[in-house]
């Protein structure tokens, strides 16, 4: 088939291409969007959180990121307490990881976690926890978290799954 710029079939497929591109970026914007995000208050620390309320978005986590702000925080909201063990392999930096029980009292910490080379290799709190909060490493000691801290956010754990 041959198309001239100014004909009908050269008009729809453009028409076509533009409409996919921006349903695309639509859909990519909606979906970050519509991730559950609060507000973190843990320490001294005030934090721009995603809550991950899924085993997808929990599995995830900081995996894949390079540079993460200090301001930001991942929490990984589970559907019961357990002593849940955070992986770090596929992270691309170091991170402190924070374990909060069911009242969001700070019951583990690990300072400045390394990436892992295997799977099997993870994290494990002493205690049982419902929420993991992921943060840049370096951000328990600068932000004065410890052991007994209680945390501050908004979610709803009906959404947990």
């Amino acid at each position: 088939m041959n198309l001239k710029p100014n004909s009908l079939g050269a008009k729809l497929v453009v028409g076509g291409i533009v409409a996919f591109v921006v349903l695309s970026v639509a859909a990519l914007l909606y979906g970050w969007a519509t991730q559950p995000r609060t507000t973190l208050m843990l320490g001294d620390g005030v934090f721009k959180a995603e809550l991950a309320i899924t085993p997808e978005k929990r599995a995830k986590g900081w995996a894949g990121v390079e540079d993460i702000s200090s301001e930001r925080a991942i929490i990984l909201a589970f559907p019961y307490e357990a002593k849940w063990e955070v992986v770090t392999q596929d992270m691309k930096t170091d991170i402190d990881i924070v374990w909060l029980d069911q009242y969001k009292e700070v019951v583990h910490m690990v300072k400045e976690a390394p990436p892992v080379v295997f799977n099997d290799e993870s994290f494990e709190p002493l205690k049982t926890a419902l929420f993991v909060v992921e943060l840049p490493a370096g951000t328990i000691d600068n932000r004065n978290i410890h052991i007994g801290a209680k945390a501050e956010f908004k979610h709803d754990q009906g959404d947990v799954r």
